[in-house]
């Protein structure tokens, strides 16, 4: 079946629709495990002082850009064929962050969003090894930055969606979102890891 897809990708157009979607798709998920939880209050919840709303955010994003500085050297050094199961076990490690930030006390629960954001930093990086060193990398580059301007927007309304008509905690929310996007998030990370390699 590979075989078949890569002479159907010989085709510019094709292999510019398959790539682009594949990339968008993927970090689109992405952000189903990272960004719901912004679209609860957490009102009246405070941790060291503060909201804890304030507290969740800058542990994520303290996890996040920690990620960014391991990617230099572990992106740099992963080869292609291990690129697919890397990006699944990390979304599922972040995944497995969210699960324990519904059950630990409140104390632990900016740790959790830490944890979470530590492996998603490195999912951009992988996805565009996928893409890069193609005659036609900056297409699939800008189909995978449309994600940014929707993603965040659709999965924080996934997450009210689940607070107000189906009555999950803030704290069971992001989980939740993040297991309606599990079988879109395989789907995309084969059709990546089906491109034919970069010329």
């Amino acid at each position: 079946m590979k075989k078949k897809i890569h002479r159907w990708l010989q085709n510019d157009i094709a292999l510019t629709l398959w790539a682009s979607t594949a990339a968008f798709s993927t970090y689109f998920c992405m952000y189903a495990f990272r960004k719901p939880f912004t679209a609860g209050t957490f009102e009246g919840d405070k941790i060291w002082g503060i909201d804890l709303k304030i507290a969740l955010i800058i542990a994520q994003v303290l996890g996040y850009m920690l990620s960014k500085f391991i990617g230099i050297k572990v992106i740099s050094e992963m080869s292609a064929n291990r690129r697919p199961l890397s990006i699944l076990v990390l979304i599922g490690f972040a995944w497995l962050a969210l699960l324990f930030f519904v059950v630990v006390p409140q104390g632990w629960k900016p740790f959790c969003l830490f944890l979470n954001g530590l492996p998603l930093g490195l999912i951009w990086g992988l996805v565009f090894s996928f893409l890069e060193g193609r005659r036609l990398t900056e297409a699939f580059g800008a189909g995978l930055a449309v994600s940014f301007i929707v993603s965040s927007g659709v999965v924080k309304s996934i997450g009210k969606w689940l607070m107000t008509v189906h009555h999950f905690s803030e704290y069971q929310m992001p989980f939740i979102t993040g297991a309606i996007f599990i079988v879109p998030l395989m789907l995309s990370v084969w059709m990546l890891a089906q491109l034919p390699p970069p010329s």
